[in-house]
């Protein structure tokens, strides 16, 4: 039985306790509500950087008494957040909160270990760029959003050679506050013992931050219809079809979207069964905290990639979504749902929710959305939603 708890602490910070008695790992996880969103032209990528230097705190003196605990620390950075994670076994949990706190609760940098971390992003910059599917959905960002949503989360590397300690620090003291943070707890762990833990570490910061929470950033899409090429000197072409579908995570249609992006994915990959033209085939609901679209990425030849892109969203426009099928879908992604009750790291991604604005839903509860979904409201969405003048499509070449 999974349950859920939030609670403040006495310095403003959200925690969220979500507990399965099951389990024998614990992960605590910090989300900081900041990305590449908040960004401007100037300092885009300074969120990322960031995100690498306090990363590299997991491997500096302040953890070295743990050792070897053989952490599993994690740490990324999206438009919409930055998170930090650390997994382990469950009486472990008084460390690694302390280890968590440590390092994201410090800036403690040098000039040094900037330069470092300019060019691990910087390698990290070039390797994408040579991942065709990852740029594929970079560059469909930029070019489907007119706001700060279009900016990349590792910037440029003219970016990066402009950002000094100061503007770091500054980006932290505005930023790494406790209103614009929440820390999860899932697993199997006593609550109580978890929350006087967090009191604690807070307790020991000499500086009492502000109390600032940064909102969202909603979208603003292109003119509706528009068609993007690129040209990078590919072998073939890679193809990507956006349909905006602009809910919260947690959203009353959130589920329906989720749901019905399975199901045309699904269909669709029948529907091509036997036709070649294509490499690959991934439709899927590509989403943020505060908006969404049902996305389609493949490639094919060069020579018809112009005329793959028109056939595929003619057969995506003309899709009947079959009731049966959709049943026996939904049955599937039920299934899907409830399976995150084992996963510590899927239990502590529910705070996502509150971050978004909206309550947090178990597992269970998610599974019992889906299952509330209508069939009739799903042939409506996808109606409204797969349609012409919904369509963003690119060609990377």
């Amino acid at each position: 039985m999974i349950t859920i708890k939030k609670k403040k602490t006495s310095r403003g910070l959200s925690v969220v306790f979500v507990r399965n008695p099951n389990l024998s790992g614990v992960s605590v996880t910090v989300f900081v509500h900041v990305g590449s969103s908040w960004e401007n032209k100037k300092n885009n990528g300074i969120s990322h950087l960031l995100e690498h230097l306090i990363f590299q705190n997991s491997s500096g003196e302040k953890t070295k008494k743990f050792f070897p605990l053989n952490l599993e620390f994690n740490a990324w950075t999206r438009k919409d957040l930055t998170v930090y994670e650390i997994s382990h076994h469950k009486d472990n949990l008084k460390k690694i909160i302390e280890i968590l706190f440590s390092c994201v609760n410090n800036f403690d940098f040098s000039e040094d270990d900037l330069e470092r971390q300019k060019e691990v992003v910087a390698r990290e910059i070039k390797e994408r760029e040579e991942e065709a599917f990852a740029l594929l959905a970079e560059e469909m960002d930029g070019r489907l959003y007119k706001n700060s949503l279009n900016f990349k989360v590792s910037g440029e590397k003219k970016n990066l050679e402009q950002i000094d300690i100061k503007s770091l620090k500054s980006w932290y003291n505005r930023f790494y506050v406790p209103a614009n943070m929440i820390l999860a707890v899932s697993g199997n762990f006593n609550t109580q013992q978890a929350f006087k833990t967090i009191e604690d570490q807070e307790q020991q910061e000499k500086e009492n931050k502000g109390n600032k929470f940064y909102p969202l950033f909603y979208p603003h899409y292109q003119k509706n219809g528009s068609n993007f090429s690129v040209n990078k000197n590919f072998d073939q072409a890679y193809l990507s079809l956006a349909f905006p579908a602009p809910v919260k995570m947690g959203d009353v249609d959130y589920f329906k979207y989720l749901l019905l992006a399975e199901i045309l994915d699904k269909q669709l990959k029948l529907l091509r069964k036997k036709e070649s033209d294509l490499y690959d085939l991934d439709l899927y609901f590509h989403h943020f905290l505060h908006t969404g679209e049902i996305r389609l990425e493949t490639s094919t030849d060069k020579k018809r990639a112009d005329r793959v892109r028109k056939k595929i969203a003619q057969q995506l426009y003309d899709l009947e979504i079959s009731s049966n099928f959709s049943e026996k879908l939904r049955g599937m992604v039920k299934k899907q749902f409830l399976l995150r009750k084992d996963s510590i790291d899927d239990l502590s991604s529910l705070a996502m929710y509150r971050l978004a604005g909206n309550k947090i839903f178990t597992p269970q509860q998610e599974a019992r959305e889906i299952g509330k979904v209508k069939f009739e409201d799903l042939k409506k969405a996808k109606n409204n939603i797969i349609n012409r003048n919904n369509c963003y499509s690119l060609k990377l070449k």
